[in-house]
Order: structure tokens, then C-alpha cells, then sequence
């Protein structure tokens, strides 16, 4: 092999700046014009005046002779004429439609999480968002280095229409901010424009502008093939992680060796969810606003300390970690890792799906092992002995598919050719074959375009058209 693949990994670059006036200035009028604009969203799907959001923000209103799709621009233009009074003149519409689009994305995120099909009146599933913290999102065209010079100032057009200079901080007595906040930032380009969150403290005395860098991870080797790493929620089969191929003599970890650990952290963390769920009626609401607000910072807290479980929870039988474990297998037999990108549900996300991954990913990046977080259609339903999909076969067909795998069993028997094998096995077999198949096509992890995967899953499925 001439060269080994690079790729590149998306690394966050913090920079710590003074809060003064201008900061000041910027998040008060901000936060002010995000309040108003979430009031009125609000009032309007209360109101049954905006039924539905659909993709890129547009928004479903109902007038008298019927519904009406809106973009950004049209629903700004006629519902947001007196917010955006006070920026009369100043150009700054790409702010202001920022800030929309951050409100329209949280009424339809809850809208998602709650109601996920949709089969219910959008005012039945949302009412009224409060903003829970003071931090502003800004559009990629939003801040630059002074003169093109990552290691000076960084400018902004303020909301009052003045252009801004910030210093931000490059060194600190104990040198953690070359070392965390700035790491990577001769990543970021110097001559471009780029978007960042605004994250403020509490007491509104320290700012963080939390922007990012594409940084190039390149792999130590080609991979000979790809192990496939499942994971899997069931309490009922106990499958947490299961490998396409054995892994040190096991073919897969059960979380119950971890019941101290991690299961304790994960029933504390749904207890806690269950409580700081808001309701849409008060009368239904178990604890008041003050008091939930404890409950999430305990919410938060265990998390970090769910994730510190993960990443230190022990192979069994080895003195290794199994993110190190994996890790090291996957080395020693020149092997990819392909992660399962499922994420864990609307509801809790707390039972590690959403963490070995992370910490996966990091562990490989430091070592140069080939991975891919890797795209799961049909992993559950193809047959990895003929390739048969079984959802896709039933509805070309026209007719509803029953599930291959057998729920009480956790079997799953195709329909093809009448194998049967653990159906996490085969989910982690699949990650495996897809991985490999990307791979052959050059999409790694990073690299996937969106105006060509039909085509990628298409040519995987049903081998009826070539990529190209």
C-alpha cells in the first residue's frame, strides 16, 4: 500500500473570552430576540396557527382558505415583523435567522422525541419551551480571525450592527488551555468564516466561544477485514456488546458483569429522567421548575460518571478494558472496528449507546486503528448467509413483512434460505459486511456524501446497480 487512508475527525476548539462590553451587549440582545421568537412560535401552536414543521425549518401554517408551507424567509417576513423592529436597517438578517432557526429546531425536536410518527396535532405534543441556558448559536458566517491569523483576535458583527474584536485566551499557569481548549487549532482555516456556540456562564461573567476543527486522522494500516461491535439494550437477552467474530474467546459482553456499575448508574439515571420529564399539564408535573433544576444538574452528574464506568468497565477474563481489549485485538489481527451507530432512543438514552462509541472512536484515533461508524439499514434483516432482505422483499411486494427475528428467542431465521442465527450475531455481522463494503467503494467514516447514498445502499442491498 503506497499510502495509508486518512481521514478527517471533527475535534472541538474552545476559546475563552473576556466578558465585556461588547459580549455583554451581543448575549442581552440576543437572548431577548430568542425570548420573543419563542414566544410567538408558541403562541402560534397553541393557537393552531402553525401545524406542522417540516424539513430546513419550514413551518405548516393554517390561514382561513387553508394550510400554507413557510420558509424561514417567508415565516420571518410575515410573523416576525415587530421582533425584528429593533435590527431595522442593520443587515442583520443571517443573525436573526440563527436565532429562528434554533427555536423552530427545539419545538420540533420535543415534537420528534414525543410523538415520533407524528400522529398526533403538533399542539398536543409541545406547548411551550422554556430556554434553559443563556448560550447563543451562531451560522458558519459568523466569526473570523482578525487579518487572517488564527493566533490573533476574533471579529464579529454584533447585533447592533457594529463589527467586534475579541482576544481570547492562549495560555493559562497551569498550561490547560494549549492543552484542551486550543488543541486543535491550527486545524481551523484562517481565511474562512465560521459558526460557533456561545456558551455563558451562569453568573454571566465568562464566555466560551466553542467552534470546530476538521483534523486528519490517518490509520497505521489497511485493514483486512472489519469486526463488527453491536450494542444492544435487551435486559432480557443480555447481549450488551456482541462481536462478528470472537474477541478474545468471547463472542460477546454481558452488561450484568457490570450490575455495581453501570446498571446502578443507568436505573439512577432513568428514575431521574422520569422526574425532570416535563409534562404538558402542571397538575400532571411531579416536581416544580426550581427543583427539577437540581434533579438535571444530578442527571448530568451521573452521566459523567455512567461514562467513566464505560470506559473503565473490564474485559472479562483480561486485565484490559474492552475498549482497550477491542482495541487491541483489532491491532493485533490487522482488523477495522465498525461501531453500530444506533443511537439509544428518544426517551432515556442511557444505557451506553450513545457512550462506547465516543470512547471507541477516541481509543482508535490515538492508536491509528481503521474504524467506521458504520450506517445500520437492514442490519437486523438481511441474511448473512444469502443476503435476503426481508423488509425490503415484503414491501416491494406489497405486503407487510413479519419480523425474521423471533422476539421471545431473539432468533432470527431467514426467509430465503432458512438459516437461523442469534440476531445480534447478525446485526454484528452486518456491521462487518457494510463496513467492508463501504470501504471498497471509498466511503469511510467522514467521507459519506448524502447525495450518493441511495445509490451506496442500493448496490450493497440488492446488488441490482453498480456504484461507481
Amino acid at each position: 500500500m503506497s499510502h495509508m487512508k486518512t481521514i478527517f475527525s471533527r475535534k472541538a476548539v474552545k476559546f475563552i473570552v473576556p466578558f465585556n462590553e461588547d459580549i455583554t451587549t451581543l448575549q442581552e440582545k440576543g437572548r431577548g430576540f430568542y425570548k420573543a421568537v419563542n414566544k410567538k412560535v408558541a403562541r402560534m401552536i397553541n393557537d393552531g396557527k402553525i401545524i406542522d414543521i417540516g424539513n430546513r425549518n419550514k413551518v405548516l401554517v393554517q390561514y382561513e382558505w387553508g394550510a400554507e408551507w413557510k420558509t424561514e424567509a417567508q415565516f420571518m417576513n410575515e410573523f416576525l415583523i415587530e421582533e425584528e423592529k429593533p435590527f431595522e436597517g442593520l443587515k442583520l438578517r443571517k443573525h436573526t435567522r440563527t436565532i429562528y432557526q434554533g427555536v423552530v429546531r427545539k419545538y420540533n425536536g420535543k415534537r420528534t422525541r414525543d410523538d415520533k410518527k407524528k400522529e398526533k396535532p403538533l399542539r398536543e405534543t409541545t406547548s411551550f419551551i422554556a430556554p434553559r441556558t443563556l448560550n447563543l448559536v451562531w451560522s458558519d458566517n459568523f466569526f473570523k480571525f482578525v487579518d487572517g491569523d488564527v493566533n490573533g483576535n476574533i471579529e464579529f458583527k454584533s447585533l447592533t450592527g457594529k463589527k467586534v474584536q475579541v482576544p481570547y485566551k492562549k495560555t493559562s499557569k497551569k498550561g490547560r488551555i494549549e492543552k484542551n481548549a486550543i488543541k486543535f487549532l491550527p486545524y481551523m482555516k484562517p481565511d474562512e468564516t465560521w459558526g460557533a456556540t456561545m456558551i455563558f456562564s451562569k453568573d454571566l461573567k465568562r464566555c466560551t466561544i466553542v467552534a470546530s476543527a476538521e483534523v486528519p486522522v490517518t490509520f497505521k494500516y489497511e485493514p483486512e477485514g472489519f469486526i463488527g461491535v453491536d450494542i444492544n439494550m435487551s435486559e432480557v437477552f443480555d447481549n450488551w456488546l456482541y462481536f462478528s467474530e470472537p474477541i478474545f474467546g468471547l463472542s460477546k459482553i454481558p452488561k450484568s458483569q457490570y450490575v455495581d456499575t453501570i446498571i446502578k448508574t443507568e436505573k439512577a439515571l432513568e428514575e431521574l429522567n422520569k422526574q425532570t420529564k416535563i409534562q404538558r399539564l402542571i397538575k400532571d408535573r411531579p416536581i416544580r421548575s426550581r427543583e427539577r433544576g437540581k434533579l438535571r444538574w444530578k442527571v448530568k452528574w451521573n452521566h459523567r460518571l455512567h461514562e467513566k464506568y464505560i470506559e473503565n468497565a473490564v474485559f472479562p477474563g483480561t486485565e484490559m478494558t474492552c475498549v482497550d481489549a477491542l482495541c487491541t485485538y483489532a491491532e493485533q489481527n490487522k482488523k477495522g472496528i465498525a461501531i453500530d451507530s444506533v443511537k439509544s432512543g428518544n426517551q432515556n438514552g442511557t444505557f451506553g449507546q450513545d457512550k462506547i462509541p465516543n470512547a471507541l472512536i477516541a481509543e482508535c484515533e490515538k492508536r491509528g486503528i481503521p474504524y467506521i461508524l458504520t450506517p445500520t439499514p437492514y442490519t437486523s434483516r438481511r441474511c448473512i448467509d444469502c443476503g435476503h432482505v426481508e423488509a425490503e422483499y415484503y414491501a416491494n411486494k406489497g405486503i407487510k413483512p413479519n419480523k425474521a427475528r423471533d422476539s421471545k428467542t431473539n432468533i432470527f431465521t431467514c426467509r430465503g434460505c432458512g438459516s437461523s442465527h442469534d440476531a445480534d450475531f447478525v446485526g454484528a455481522t452486518n456491521l462487518a459486511v457494510w463496513a467492508e463494503f463501504l470501504v471498497s467503494v471509498d466511503q469511510w467514516q467522514g467521507d459519506l456524501m448524502k447525495d450518493k447514498w441511495a445509490l451506496i445502499k442500493r448496490s450493497f442491498l440488492f446488488k441490482d446497480v453498480k456504484f461507481p
